[in-house]
């Protein structure tokens, strides 16, 4: 084992991948990293921690081309495909057959569709940063908490910029954002509509 914690994979005497091992395990593999002759990278091969093949990583001269994600019998399921380094398309395909279901122009698009799909009016989404997260749940039916792990001011001391577009009404999918005393007191001196803000005690 290397001091990285990989090991060498060779073929008669060339090293053509390095295993990578989950954290304080002896045997459980996280990765198999493959390289093509020439030393760049060709795929990952990713692993569950139960074992099972979790995802392939294809690239092309060193930059990450496409993601597969596979199901338990280790089909194909869902595809990302990137283009200089962004995922610009994603399809959802028929693990048998191959055909392509479903598919989006970005992740966004498919995080937004596959959200609504699993998450119902009686569910109650927490979450804590205005990014991904946030934008996800623009199509969902759930009741949807922004709690804030961070300040609800930026650097400049202004309300954070999506948290106030919640607060005036403008991002109506969130329905309720929870803050520490400070950030309530904080939100109250700026004087931004409260009626959706919770202070946690």
């Amino acid at each position: 084992m290397n001091q990285d914690g990989s090991i060498l994979v060779s073929d008669q005497g060339d090293v053509i991948a390095r295993e990578y091992l989950f954290g304080n395990t002896r045997r459980a593999v996280q990765d198999v990293r493959y390289n093509n002759p020439d030393g760049t990278l060709d795929y990952i091969e990713e692993y569950a921690f139960d074992g099972t093949v979790f995802s392939n990583l294809f690239y092309a001269d060193n930059q990450l081309q496409e993601i597969v994600f596979y199901n338990s019998d280790v089909q194909p399921v869902v595809r990302y495909y990137f283009y200089e380094g962004v995922i610009n398309f994603v399809t959802i395909e028929d693990p048998k057959t191959h055909a392509v279901l479903k598919d989006y122009e970005n992740l966004d698009a498919f995080l937004v569709d596959q959200v609504a799909q699993l998450v119902t009016e009686d569910d109650t989404v927490v979450f804590h940063y205005m990014g991904v997260e946030m934008n996800s749940l623009r199509e969902a039916k759930s009741h949807n908490v922004l709690e804030m792990a961070e300040s609800v001011l930026d650097e400049n001391g202004n309300v954070r910029g999506n948290l106030d577009l919640i607060l005036q009404g403008q991002l109506d999918y969130i329905d309720e954002v929870r803050v520490d005393s400070q950030g309530y007191h904080d939100l109250e001196q700026s004087g931004v509509p409260m009626d959706r803000v919770v202070e946690v005690k």
